[in-house]
């Protein structure tokens, strides 16, 4: 089974999303900085491996909960967390567009299919809380 996992960055009421490249699978949609996960990579590792291929740097955070989904073909983790303040991601070729976006808006967006999974988490809710 591959494995995947990315960051859910927050800044008070926004999350930091990323337009992906209509090169890759599910291009045009949003989603959080991430990936697969490398042979001998842990989640944690090839999360932060990711970002800073995807956004230019990891920044300064505080982790609030990791979200765990398993679906036929991938295992994923989420690691939700709160940065002190938003940065400007430098952009990779994955990606076309990056936005803190209000989660009041997410549902303006199409958002990757299995962000919306990690947004209807128990997971998700409990770091929104904390």
């Amino acid at each position: 089974m591959r494995r995947a996992a990315g960051f859910l960055f927050l800044h008070g009421d926004t999350m930091l999303l990323v337009k992906r490249s209509p090169l890759i699978a599910n291009g045009g949609t949003w989603g959080i900085p991430g990936g697969f996960v490398d042979a001998g990579e842990t989640f944690t590792a090839g999360a932060k491996r990711e970002v800073v291929e995807e956004t230019g740097r990891l920044p300064r955070h505080r982790l609030l909960d990791v979200c765990r989904q398993r679906y036929p073909d991938v295992e994923h983790m989420t690691f939700v967390a709160r940065v002190d303040r938003p940065y400007e991601p430098k952009l990779d070729w994955e990606s076309t567009h990056a936005r803190w976006v209000p989660l009041s808006e997410l549902g303006d967006l199409q958002l990757h299919p299995r962000l919306y999974d990690t947004l209807g988490s128990s997971c998700f809710q409990k770091a929104l809380e904390g």
